[in-house]
């Protein structure tokens, strides 16, 4: 039986099967985050964009086993209208989980659900009965839904906010359905403060998780205003387990979704709420996986663990003055607070501070690399936990695995 351990917590399975599963207990254990290079395919089509041919060149991607088969899902740089700044959604496909081939656009603009873009899909594969085990029935999808720029197809005038979360469902991975907002900004931290007719904040990078017959919506809020944090994270809650009954929101931005009135905690190994540098301008784009302890088993109950991007200095790409690193947290319950690993497990690589990687005193250089190896999300894949994220320099993507304590994180 292989243990590993994951932000001082110790991973196992017994009796590990070979089909792809998240089902793992938990028990105290001590580790510092490592990682190492997996082998990966995501085909991407050459020049500054993607055509229909392939995902697009900085993409955020969302992957689950279904039906026999890996679909990983992802932006795409696609010429809608003609213009290659609008992106759709597009669905590639895999045998073995590593060498995915794309097959097409599943998620387009609509009029009223992200009439210029729709982006940053996350899934989750949700049972046949109220029950969390079973075998998937349904995927359920969150994604970015952009009305941001006026554009042929977008109504007028354009909605008060700039960015909404939309959701969707399918029952076989190419069909998607009842795709709607059901999640805008209600809070400053979440950029509902308006100027000019327009919200100056978003929410957006959503994930999806399902837990205890409950439906979990995290997000971040950028607020748009002129003091950090800019960038905060917070997870709406729907009490049910049918996310085809998560209605969309009203002219107020109402729906039958818990709305949080605040955002979630970070917190530091101490348990004091976190204040590394490294985080102080903010939680971007987030993924959550969840491992299932036996219930009053000795190792331990359910645990959620993120993986998050951490910024410093300002929560935008391509700046001197910007630095982001990638981490781990921990918590007891979807709704945090979350543990933060004690170090990033991928430190800035423009500078930032000594103990992430550099000073930012030290020169970047061009292209900047504040964006790049950045976007992560989940995969268990082959028995270990792994995380996909964009290449180092913004084009393709990549795969590496986690490793604590000298092991990797494995079931």
């Amino acid at each position: 039986m292989m243990v590993a351990t994951l932000l001082g917590v110790s991973l196992l399975e017994p009796g590990a099967s070979a089909a792809p599963r998240q089902k793992h207990g938990v028990h105290d254990s001590s580790g510092q985050p490592g990682w190492t290079q997996d082998s990966f395919s995501l085909p991407i089509t050459a020049g500054p964009y993607a055509d229909s041919s392939g995902p697009g060149t900085h993409a955020e991607t969302s992957t689950v086993y279904f039906n026999g088969q890996w679909l990983m899902y992802s932006r795409h740089r696609s010429y809608v209208d003609g213009n290659p700044e609008r992106y759709t959604i597009a669905l590639s496909m895999s045998r073995d989980g590593t060498n995915f081939t794309y097959r097409r656009d599943v998620v387009v603009p609509q009029p009223t659900v992200g009439c210029h873009s729709v982006t940053a899909p996350k899934l989750v594969a949700l049972p046949a009965n109220a029950g969390d085990d079973g075998e998937p029935a349904m995927l359920a999808m969150v994604y970015e839904a952009d009305s941001s720029t006026p554009g042929p197809g977008c109504p007028s005038p354009l909605p008060v906010y700039q960015v909404g979360i939309a959701l969707a469902t399918s029952t076989d991975g190419y069909r998607w359905d009842h795709n709607r907002i059901v999640l805008v900004p209600k809070s400053a931290w979440e950029g509902n403060t308006v100027s000019s007719g327009r919200e100056v904040g978003n929410v957006g990078t959503p994930y999806i998780e399902y837990a205890g017959g409950k439906i979990y919506i995290g997000y971040h809020g950028f607020s748009g205003l002129s003091t950090p944090p800019w960038l905060q994270r917070g997870v709406a809650v729907f009490d049910g387990s049918d996310p085809t009954n998560i209605t969309a929101v009203d002219d107020d931005g109402n729906n039958n979704l818990i709305h949080p009135a605040s955002p979630i905690t970070f917190e530091d190994e101490s348990g004091a709420p976190e204040t590394d540098p490294a985080y102080s301008a903010g939680y971007g784009e987030a993924d959550v996986t969840r491992w299932h302890g036996a219930p009053g088993g000795a190792h331990g109950s359910d645990a959620y663990y993120m993986v998050v991007e951490g910024w410093q200095g300002s929560p935008f790409c391509n700046r001197t003055d910007t630095w982001e690193v990638i981490a781990i947290a921990k918590a007891s319950s979807p709704l945090g607070p979350f543990l933060l690993q004690g170090s990033p497990l991928l430190p800035s690589f423009q500078g930032g501070p000594a103990s992430h990687g550099g000073s930012p005193s030290a020169p970047a250089v061009a292209p900047y690399t504040s964006c790049g190896r950045d976007l992560p999300s989940w995969q268990y894949h082959d028995g270990r936990y792994k995380v996909i994220l964009t290449g180092n320099n913004k084009t393709g993507n990549q795969r590496i695995v986690p490793t604590l304590g000298g092991q990797q994180a494995t079931g």
